[in-house]
């Protein structure tokens, strides 16, 4: 799976463990194959504990849906996660669900500060500050959110404006 921005990188990389679906013997087939995925899986960089990815797996199953899930293409008709998950777009509901799932189990925030500090290696500390405190819980759920609707662009758009201010805080 190649990945060339640092948001889609963690989030195409949480999603392609992180799905599952709903129905009793179903529910529990579905986490369970959904934290073996997630746990096959590095998000930005860092391996999720068994604790962190049955708290996506479960919540996912729990808020969306086995049906819903197999619906998007994301579980099979075997409830095994599906390989192609970075072409399927959950409907905004289903991608907000989603979202809260993955800030609600995994230091999502922490995460995705990593990959904008990596990738701003040589800022000043006050600078890599700025860029925290733009990526709050709210920012990083809407940011992937976003990516779950296969709206990446969109991110960007409601980004630039902030972090442009970090990166040139005198414009």
């Amino acid at each position: 799976m190649k990945l060339m921005h640092a948001i889609p990188v963690v989030v195409l990389v949480a999603t392609s463990g992180l799905l599952a679906g709903c129905g009793t013997n179903d529910d529990e087939t579905a986490a369970k194959n959904i934290k073996a995925s997630i746990l096959k899986e590095q998000v930005a960089g860092a391996d999720l504990t068994g604790r962190q990815a049955g708290c996506l797996a479960d919540n996912i199953v729990d808020k969306i849906g086995v049906d819903q899930l197999k619906k998007y293409g994301l579980l099979d008709k075997d409830l095994k996660v599906d390989d192609k998950l970075t072409d399927v777009k959950l409907k905004k509901d289903d991608a907000d669900a989603m979202a809260a799932s993955f800030t609600g189990c995994v230091d999502a925030e922490g995460l995705i500060e990593k990959q904008f500090s990596q990738a701003a290696s040589g800022m000043s500390d006050k600078q890599q500050q700025c860029i925290k405190d733009v990526l709050t819980k709210d920012r990083v759920e809407k940011i992937l959110s976003l990516t779950f609707q296969g709206k990446s662009s969109q991110i960007q758009e409601d980004l630039r404006p902030d972090l442009v201010k970090c990166i040139q805080p005198s414009s």
